[in-house]
């Protein structure tokens, strides 16, 4: 979260940017196995050749970003308080609850075809 979030107060990303980019690429995965049993899986060679080039010009911040801070201090909390990085008009809120909750009950289908004991 704190590089999401240094994404966003830097510019180089949107909130809805770094949802898209997590749903569908490392994200998608982790419905099936964590990030480590992902990881032994694919294999370690890619991660650590990513980590040398990425690894240094990650965020080292040792607080909240003012982007997210001053969300908070304005009681822009999130989707039960109206609004957060966007508004959430209550239709539109009712929609996102709904759709979470439809892939959340997707998934854990998904995890119960293969059991880990099997």
């Amino acid at each position: 979260m704190r590089e999401a979030l240094s994404l966003v107060q830097d510019g180089v990303a949107t909130p809805e940017d770094i949802d898209t980019a997590v749903r569908y690429s490392f994200g998608f995965r982790y419905a099936a196995v964590g990030p480590m049993t992902q990881k032994e899986i694919s294999g370690w060679e890619g991660m650590t050749l990513a980590a040398e080039a990425i690894y240094p010009s990650l965020s080292n911040i040792t607080a909240p970003p003012a982007c997210v801070t001053d969300l908070a201090k304005s009681g822009k909390t999130g989707i039960a308080k109206g609004a957060g990085f966007r508004n959430w008009p209550p239709s539109e809120a009712a929609k996102v609850k709904k759709n979470y909750e439809t892939r959340l009950k997707a998934a854990f289908e998904v995890l119960k075809v293969a059991p880990d004991d099997e």
